[in-house]
């Protein structure tokens, strides 16, 4: 919904595919967009007879999921997301990874990059995004090397018969739907690869505030998919709330003076990791003005998704999503 600046680049780039053995199918679903999004996908698409835009009613991802899966007719379905590029070779690579019959989904990595190119915030983001200190190893850094087997992936080409034998993104997780699936997806027996040769471009938040909404969503329905499939879809997600509340103890217990003071080196090493993986980035772009900016983005990916992991906790204990 709303996707104007976004939609038609993204369109263009799945026409674009090369090496396929089949057209492309492209259907796109708008959730009442109030921009000029469906005029954007509709002069994008053109006269293409394999492209269609279709109001989804629901609004939300998994609505748009079912009713694509619906209308669709291809046995190998992308869910693409409308805030991201996709390199001529994705489809073909991928579609190629599932002639494995143990393999249902592969996907690659990711490359961020500025919502805004003319905003500096922007681009700071865009920068700390593609660095492990802000997402961690996982594919948004996209740094992999070889291919490996995962337990989830942005934006992979699934088998349709997943969606017919373990059902269609469940619409009680307002996010997180894919990871969700993806750990059904393992859990009934299924890889899920992920391959370097892909990379994606994914554009990121353009302001500060919606950076921060957005870990802050992040890590919220992170502790509710823990909780609905009882288990830890992996350990790196712990870090920012541990973070978070050890910072937050130390605070309270040098100003109560509960704890020693040696408690705020906690904080001090923190501030000193912040500083020294500003430094880093700086070093990779070459742009120095933007350091303090690095420092801030850093600090809300962190803090954002550290205290709505903490608030989904609560969520999970107090009223968790249950499996039907």
């Amino acid at each position: 919904m709303n996707e104007e600046p976004f939609i038609a680049t993204t369109i263009l780039s799945l026409l674009q595919q090369t090496d396929l053995d089949e057209p492309v199918e492209i259907i796109v679903l708008d959730g009442g967009s109030t921009d000029e999004t469906v005029r954007e996908a509709e002069a994008a698409l053109g006269d293409n007879d394999n492209g269609k835009v279709v109001c989804n009613p629901g609004r939300t991802v998994s609505e748009a999921s079912r009713i694509g899966l619906a209308i669709s007719s291809g046995d190998k379905i992308v869910i693409a997301g409308a805030h991201a590029e996709y390199p001529q070779n994705f489809l073909s690579v991928l579609a190629n990874e599932l002639n494995d019959p143990t393999v249902g989904a592969a996907g690659g990595t990711l490359t961020s990059l500025p919502g805004r190119k003319d905003s500096i915030v922007s681009i700071a983001i865009a920068d700390t995004m593609n660095s492990h200190l802000g997402v961690g190893f996982s594919h948004r850094a996209g740094t992999l090397s070889e291919r490996k087997d995962v337990e989830t992936v942005a934006f992979p080409m699934y088998r349709r018969r997943l969606f017919e034998e373990l059902g269609t993104y469940n619409g009680d997780f307002v996010r997180a739907q894919d990871l969700d699936f993806h750990l059904r997806i393992v859990s009934a027996g299924w890889r899920i690869v992920q391959v370097p040769q892909v990379r994606v471009g994914y554009y990121v938040r353009p302001t500060f505030s919606s950076e921060g909404r957005m870990a802050y969503n992040y890590g919220f329905w992170k502790p509710l998919i823990n909780r609905y499939h009882q288990r830890l879809s992996n350990i790196r997600q712990l870090f920012p709330p541990f973070l978070v509340l050890s910072i937050i103890i130390a605070i309270i217990g040098a100003v109560f003076n509960v704890f020693p003071t040696i408690v705020l080196v906690w904080p001090i090493c923190y501030m000193t990791l912040l500083a020294v993986g500003s430094l880093s980035v700086v070093l990779r772009t070459r742009r120095w003005r933007l350091l303090p900016l690095y420092l801030v983005s850093f600090f809300l990916l962190h803090f954002g998704y550290g205290i709505g992991y903490l608030a989904g906790f609560v969520r999970a204990v107090l009223n968790p999503i249950r499996s039907v």
